[in-house]
């Protein structure tokens, strides 16, 4: 599709009803979204964590595109002990650097979940899911918990003969077509083993099996007691 309106990019960065933005220093601050007005949206993030300045989003728009949402904060006040009222402005919308890298392969089977730090699930719990899609850069999944934006889980997921383990952080939710929530969740902190496992399965490649060499002189000397048996029966 073209280029999203303001609102366009909006409704599509907070298609779950929440997303993680980021500081201009990389910080990751989650937002509820509670009311989109043409370029503005206005909702509730952590009391503490909010601020002012810019924030960036990923909108991950219907066609499957990309897009690159920067917002200013235009007011921040007081709610609860725990969150405050926020409203932010679109300043631009551009494709998303990174959109043709993370290109998602739809992929099923089921995934093992450790909460490590969660909103909603206690530190530990094992939480079952199941894998809708898989990308470079992270992993879309589907369950019955109660998952936030910004939540850290460990992941354990089997894609036919490979293993992936690493941490992952919920990035944002979007709505399937079945009225499941899907969550977008981010690898992160990922070794270079596992960065080479996820590349191939996301190319859909197989692990390379180890070569079976021949030992002649085994199959020889495991023969010859044979032989030597069928000869005294023989005689």
């Amino acid at each position: 599709m073209d280029q999203p309106s303001p609102s366009e990019a909006l409704e599509a960065l907070f298609a779950g009803g929440s997303a993680v933005l980021e500081s201009a220093d990389g910080v990751p601050l989650p937002m509820t979204m509670e009311l989109i007005r043409r370029d503005r949206a206005l909702g509730t993030a952590p009391r503490l964590q909010i601020g002012s300045g810019m924030l960036s989003g990923r909108a991950n728009t219907p066609d499957g595109e990309s897009w690159l949402v920067t917002l200013e904060i235009e007011m921040a006040q007081f709610r609860t002990a725990e969150l405050a009222d926020v409203s932010l402005r679109v300043v631009s919308v551009e494709p998303h650097p990174h959109r043709r890298r993370a290109h998602r392969v739809s992929m099923g089977g089921t995934a093992r979940l450790e909460a490590l730090s969660c909103q909603e699930v206690v530190d530990g719990d094992r939480v079952d899911a199941v894998m809708v899609d898989v990308s470079e850069l992270g992993v879309g999944l589907t369950t019955d918990r109660l998952l936030r934006p910004g939540d850290r889980l460990w992941f354990n997921g089997r894609f036919f003969a490979e293993t992936l383990e690493c941490e992952i952080r919920v990035a944002g939710v979007r709505e399937a077509g079945d009225g499941r929530r899907v969550y977008g969740c981010s690898f992160i902190d990922m070794d270079d083993a596992t960065q080479e496992r996820l590349g191939r399965i996301v190319r859909g490649e197989r692990r390379p099996e180890p070569a079976v060499g021949l030992d002649l002189q085994s199959l020889r000397e495991s023969a010859e007691p044979a032989r030597g048996r069928f000869g005294r029966m023989r005689r």
